[in-house]
C-alpha cells in the first residue's frame, strides 16, 4: 500500500523510500538487480516438461504441494516486511528478549516458533529442522544428473552442512533432523548413481569443530570454511573430470586476511537482537599470488577486469546502516545473483564449469574461479530461464550443484513451468 498516509508514516524511512519495487524486495531480490528476461534467452522445453519429472511428486498431491508453497511465500513476505518496516519492531523484539532472558531466564524455543532461534551453550545461534521427505529433491537432482550424463557433461552434487553435527546426539535426531534429511538425500543419490560430495564426511574425517566453521550469529559458513570446502571440489574435479586445479592456491597462508571486528550480525542474530548476542568478526581474503579475472553480471550491467578483489561488492561492507541493515556476507560474489560469468585470465585449460548454488555458494564462487578458465554460476531462486536449455547452449564440461542441507525438503516444482520458486527446480 502506498498513499498519502503511508508516505507520512514512513517519511523518515530512507530504505523504504528508495525501493523501486517492494514486491521484488520481498522476494529477496537485491535492490540493484535489473529485471532480465532469462526465459527468452533460455526457454523451457515444453515437450520435456516434465515427463521424466513426474516421479518427483511423492507423498502428497501436486495441488497440496502448490498450496503449501504459496502459504510459505506469503508467510515469508510478511516476515521480511515486518523485520524491516514495522514501527519500532526491533525495539519491541529487544525488550521481549530482555524480558524472557533476564527476567524469566527463559531460553526455550519451539521448532514452530516465529523466532525459532536456539542459543547453544557456546553462544552459537542455531535453528532446529523438522524431519522432511526428500524424495522430490532426489528425483530433481537425479534427473538433471541424467540429462548431463546423456550430453557427456560431468555432474556432482555437493551437500553443505548445517551447524548441528551428526555427533551432537543431544540435538541430532531428537530436536534437529537436518542430518537425517541429509542422510536420506545422500542415500537417494547413491541409489541413482549420482556423484556427490558430502562435506559432513570431510568435517568428521578431519575432526573439525563444526560450530567453529560457521558465523556465530548466522546460518552461513564462514568464508574461510567456503575456501576449505572448495579444496574438496578441486580434488573431485582433478580426479574425476580431468581438471588441473591447483589445490595449493587455497592454502590459508597464501592469503592476506582483512578482519572487520564485530561487523556482521547474521540472520539469526537479527532475530534474537543485540539484547541477546553480539556481532561476529568478518573477514575478506586477498591472495598473495598473482590473479587476473573478468567478471560479468548482466542483471547489474556490471563488467569488470582486475585481480581477485573484483569479486567483492565493497558497498556491502559499509556499516553506515548499522548492524540490523547491512549484510557483509553479500560482499562475496555480489550476493545472490541470477547469473555470473567469470573468466580466469591466468588459467588456459579450456575448462568450462557451471556452478548452480544457493547462498552458501556465494562465498565459494571467488575461490572456485581460481581452478578453471571459465566459471558460470546460476542461482535458481532468481534465474527464471531453463537450466537445461542453459546447459545445452553454453556447453559446460562440468556441472556442480551446491546446496545447504537445510534446503532439503523444499519443493522444487512450481505451479507453472516458468515459475521457479525453489533451488530444487532444476528444469
Amino acid at each position: 500500500m502506498k498513499d498519502g498516509i503511508t508516505n507520512i508514516v514512513f517519511a523518515d524511512n530512507k530504505d523504504l523510500a528508495d525501493y523501486k519495487d517492494e514486491e521484488e524486495k520481498q522476494k529477496g531480490i537485491p535492490a540493484d538487480e535489473i529485471k532480465m528476461d532469462w526465459e527468452k534467452k533460455y526457454p523451457f522445453q515444453k515437450d520435456a516438461i516434465d515427463t521424466e519429472d513426474a516421479s518427483s511428486i511423492t507423498g502428497e498431491s501436486e495441488l497440496f504441494s502448490v498450496l503449501k508453497e504459496r502459504i510459505e511465500t506469503y508467510r515469508t513476505k510478511i516476515e521480511r516486511w515486518t523485520n524491516r518496516y514495522l514501527w519500532h519492531y526491533i525495539d519491541a523484539v529487544q525488550l521481549a528478549e530482555i524480558y524472557k532472558n533476564d527476567i524469566l531466564a527463559w531460553n526455550i524455543r519451539s521448532i514452530n516458533e516465529y523466532n525459532g532461534v536456539v542459543q547453544l551453550p557456546d553462544g552459537q545461534l542455531a535453528a532446529f529442522v523438522r524431519r522432511k521427505n526428500v524424495e522430490e529433491n532426489v528425483a530433481n537432482v537425479s534427473n538433471l544428473a541424467r540429462m548431463c550424463q546423456n550430453q557427456g557433461v560431468h555432474f556432482v552434487m555437493v551437500l553443505a552442512p548445517s551447524k548441528i553435527a551428526r555427533s551432537e546426539t543431544m540435538y541430532a535426531g531428537k530436536l534437529d533432523f537436518s542430518n537425517q534429511n541429509g542422510d536420506d538425500f545422500v542415500q537417494g543419490l547413491r541409489a541413482n548413481g549420482v556423484d556427490r560430495i558430502d562435506i559432513r564426511d570431510d568435517i568428521e574425517e578431519e575432526h573439525l569443530d563444526q560450530h567453529d566453521l560457521f558465523y556465530r550469529t548466522d546460518h552461513h559458513w564462514k568464508a574461510s570454511t567456503a575456501r576449505w570446502a572448495t579444496r574438496k571440489i578441486f580434488a573431485y574435479l582433478n580426479q574425476s573430470c580431468g581438471y588441473q586445479a591447483d589445490v595449493s592456491l587455497l592454502d590459508s597462508q597464501k592469503y592476506e586476511e582483512a578482519v572487520y571486528p564485530s561487523w556482521f550480525l547474521g540472520s539469526r542474530g537479527k532475530k534474537l537482537t543485540l539484547a541477546r548476542t553480539t556481532p561476529d568478526d568478518f573477514s575478506l581474503y586477498y591472495p598473495k599470488f598473482k590473479t587476473s579475472f573478468t567478471m560479468f553480471i548482466p542483471s547489474m550491467q556490471l563488467k569488470k577486469q582486475g585481480d581477485f578483489s573484483i569479486m567483492y561488492m565493497m558497498k556491502e561492507m559499509d556499516f553506515a546502516g548499522g548492524s540490523y541493515k547491512h549484510n557483509p556476507y553479500g560482499a562475496y560474489a555480489y550476493g545472490d545473483r541470477a547469473y555470473i560469468d567469470i573468466c580466469n585470465l591466468e588459467k588456459h585449460d579450456g575448462k568450462r564449469l557451471l556452478f548452480i548454488h544457493d547462498s552458501f555458494g556465494d562465498a565459494v564462487t571467488p575461490f572456485l574461479a581460481l581452478g578453471m578458465e571459465h566459471l558460470q554460476t546460476l542461482d535458481p531462486r532468481h534465474f527464471r530461464g531453463s537450466i537445461r536449455t542453459f546447459i545445452q547452449k553454453e556447453k559446460p564440461d562440468t556441472v556442480v550443484v551446491l546446496y545447504y542441507i537445510e534446503e532439503l525438503g523444499s519443493s522444487g516444482k512450481p505451479a507453472k513451468p516458468t515459475q521457479q520458486k525453489g533451488v530444487f527446480d532444476l528444469r
